[in-house]
């Protein structure tokens, strides 16, 4: 699973909140640890994606946004 977190992201912690084990909230904003994504825990990586208030969480790759 590829996420990114744009840089609408308002710090509000909705995500970490979900899992903080997959989502840290640093001084510029959300980081997606994908490292330790397992199965266990990929479903908050969509109630993350689902709950974000500015929708700052996509699917897929940066990249593919931009292009």
């Amino acid at each position: 699973m590829e996420l990114y977190i744009t840089d609408n992201c308002i710090k509000c912690g909705a995500c970490a909140e979900i899992n903080g084990d997959i989502f840290e909230i640093s001084e510029y904003g959300a980081i997606f640890n994908k490292h330790k994504l397992n199965c266990n825990n990929e479903t908050d990586c969509y109630d993350a994606v689902f709950f974000c208030p500015v929708n700052a969480i996509h699917f897929g790759n940066i990249t593919e946004f931009y292009s």
